[in-house]
């Protein structure tokens, strides 16, 4: 009833099988940045910090992931913050956060001059499985912003299933 396997071709099937579903199941992760700095991610609602061990040892630098209920708090405070959509382009005019402005993760790195570093920063992109805004989130810190955030959950989705302001 079961046949036994007489040579290594299954094995190799199956080995090419879970590498291929590993890539499909890893989303947009794979967009992630080149930068040596460390960077942590707070989920917890703790103030955002810099963490320095000791003389001898690289200061982290991190960024709190945001439920989209905290993201939008901080968006309806009145304080002065920047929501940036990390999406694609089409993505960003079929829908994104009302005042949002788009720059895609791909290009943050070029854009670093046009974000103002003394404001508020939450980045928010598709949410679950796609780490677009972790990405992005994670360039913003290495190069000095401050207060950053990530819109976690269920990001756009999410933001637009509760009846937040979209555009």
């Amino acid at each position: 009833m079961y046949k036994t396997l007489k040579s290594g071709n299954n094995v190799a099937i199956i080995c090419i099988l879970i590498a291929f579903l590993s890539f499909i199941l890893s989303g947009c992760s794979a967009e992630t940045s080149t930068e040596s700095q460390p960077v942590t991610v707070q989920e917890s609602p703790e103030e955002d910090q810099n963490i320095s061990a000791s003389e001898d040892t690289v200061s982290v630098q991190s960024f709190r992931v945001l439920s989209v209920d905290e993201a939008y708090e901080i968006y309806s405070s009145g304080k002065d913050c920047l929501f940036i959509d990390v999406r694609n382009e089409g993505e960003f005019k079929i829908s994104h956060i009302k005042g949002a402005i788009l720059i895609p993760v791909k290009e943050i790195e070029a854009n670093l001059d046009k974000i103002p570093k003394d404001k508020i920063i939450v980045v928010y992109c598709n949410g679950k499985g796609c780490n677009k805004s972790s990405t992005a989130a994670g360039i913003l810190v290495q190069d000095g912003f401050k207060q950053v955030y990530s819109v976690g959950g269920l990001g756009i989705y999410e933001w637009i299933n509760k009846g937040y302001p979209i555009e």
